[in-house]
This record gives structure tokens, C-alpha cells and sequence, in this order.
């Protein structure tokens, strides 16, 4: 699944670079959403149980750049 989505999207550069700049806006749409996935990721994680240590280490991130990037809501 992944491999097949990360092909799309460089795929989806390539044919950026090469017609209209005014297409970024679509590279721009995807970095949003991705993070808006990250951000409902990690919320549910932490809800499972999952430490910001453990976490950050598939992210290879220490847990402070966890805490730092995704604040836990009050």
C-alpha cells in the first residue's frame, strides 16, 4: 500500500516540475492532509497506550520532538 502511494506522489512532482507551477497548490493539499494523518495517527496511539518514547522511535525521533511537533490536547 505505501510503496503504491509513495509512487503517486513522486509521480505526481515529476508532472509538476515539468507543466505549471500553479500545481503546487496540489503538493500543498497533500503536505496538509498528511499531517492532519499524522496528527489523528499519534492522538489515537497515545489513546492505545503508546508512549511519545515509543513512538518517536519508529519515527526515529526522541519523544521531546514528539511532544514537540503533536502537543497532547488539554
Amino acid at each position: 500500500m505505501s510503496g503504491a502511494l509513495r509512487r503517486q506522489i513522486r509521480a505526481l512532482g515529476r508532472r509538476i516540475a515539468t507543466e505549471d507551477p500553479e500545481d503546487l497548490e496540489y503538493l500543498l493539499v497533500l503536505d496538509h492532509e498528511l499531517e492532519e494523518a499524522m496528527r489523528t495517527a499519534i492522538t489515537g496511539l497515545r489513546h492505545s497506550g503508546y508512549s511519545d518514547r515509543q513512538i518517536g522511535e519508529v519515527l526515529g525521533i526522541t519523544k521531546q520532538s514528539v511532544q514537540e511537533r503533536w502537543p497532547r490536547s488539554s
